[in-house]
């Protein structure tokens, strides 16, 4: 969990050195720093599944009538992992670079896809 808090804190200072390079109308430290906010953001959703796993874990110990609060919990963390999904993708659409921008898509993609699927999984086992 320490990566993630990492990664949240990474996620500031890189908006703060956007912000920075904005005010000061930098345009070559713009780009990277807006590149920078990508990366972060990516890493960021990554890591976003490793919640699913702390439901798995949690549900070998919970007791049958607090099921419904772990369903709730899984209907959450999706609910951000789209959110983000979507602020990403925003970000996304601003990148002049074609080739980089559908990369960053496809990635987005294909992590949402996998958060879906283990979701589903999730919500398949938990349900009563």
């Amino acid at each position: 969990m320490a990566d993630l808090s990492e990664l949240i804190e990474a996620d500031v200072e890189t908006y703060r050195q956007f912000d920075r390079s904005r005010r000061e109308q930098d345009k070559t430290r713009l780009e990277s720093d807006f590149n920078k906010i990508i990366e972060v953001s990516l890493k960021i959703l990554e890591k976003s599944d490793s919640a699913f796993d702390w439901i798995k874990q949690l549900q070998t110990i919970t007791p049958e009538a607090m099921i419904p609060h772990l369903l709730v919990a899984c209907e959450l963390i999706m609910g951000s992992i789209n959110g983000t999904g979507h602020v990403v993708r925003s970000n996304i659409r601003h990148i002049g670079n074609a080739k980089k921008r559908a990369d960053f898509f496809k990635r987005v993609d294909d992590l949402q896809e996998g958060y879906h699927k283990k979701y589903l999984e999730l919500v398949d086992k938990l349900a009563y």
